[in-house]
């Protein structure tokens, strides 16, 4: 009985997913399109943490890693968009090449 109370304390007290959770979301906004999957992971964390203990760390890391997924997804768009117009550039750029052969 006192060793299932003093497990639980230690769990409430525990602060290791909030800080996980932070370090995810830090890496999520500084790394872009792998942000996506480190947004999401550290999400899980913070929002972990949050349910166990709410304090700064899953706070912080719960707004981190929004904005780190929602950064990742804008850039993930930017980016396809950016690839296709290249490549419709560089296929015209070829067929203008053929042009006159």
């Amino acid at each position: 009985m006192k060793k299932e109370m003093v497990d639980k304390e230690i769990r409430h007290h525990d602060n290791s997913a909030g800080i996980a959770g932070l370090v995810l979301g830090i890496l999520s906004v500084m790394s872009g399109v792998p942000g996506l999957l480190l947004g999401f992971i550290g999400f899980w964390f913070s929002l972990h943490q949050h349910k166990h203990s709410k304090n700064k760390w899953s706070k912080w890391g719960i707004a981190l890693n929004i904005i780190g997924f929602v950064l990742a997804i804008v850039l993930t768009v930017y980016l396809s968009i950016f690839v296709r117009n290249s490549v419709a550039d560089l296929q015209g750029l070829s067929e203008l090449s053929n042009y006159g052969q």
